[in-house]
């Protein structure tokens, strides 16, 4: 998954948690960002998170018969993704990844208790 698109997806879920917790009624939305985030957390331990590095842009040109016009140009670009796998500190991605997971399934079952005591307390 590339940094850019996991940095929006953690947005989104934090934004559901935010909302969530905001509008007491929707506590869906805090169940979903949590789950959200769980899932999220599996990119950064399995190291699957990159970034994109370079790119290598390739032109082609076809010249007519009398070698001056161009009858056609063809463009391609190849990106080239680097692996975004911190492994030199002490708190690396896959570190955070675990911590993620942890915070997420935390979340995820004390919204679930909450939901429960609330309920009870209504009968």
């Amino acid at each position: 998954m590339e940094l850019t698109l996991f940095v929006v997806f953690i947005s989104i879920a934090l934004l559901l948690v935010t909302l969530g917790y905001y509008r007491q009624e929707h506590t869906e939305l805090v169940l979903i960002g949590f789950f959200f985030l769980f899932l999220l957390s599996f990119t950064l331990i399995n190291g699957a998170l990159e970034y994109q590095s370079g790119e290598t842009a390739l032109s082609q040109y076809t010249y007519g018969s009398d070698n001056v016009t161009i009858t056609s140009i063809s463009l391609q670009t190849n990106y080239t993704y680097s692996s975004f796998d911190d492994n030199t500190e002490a708190f690396n991605t896959n570190r955070a990844g675990y911590w993620l997971a942890i915070i997420a399934g935390l979340g995820f079952a004390l919204t679930l208790f909450s939901i429960g005591k609330t309920n009870w307390r209504k009968q």
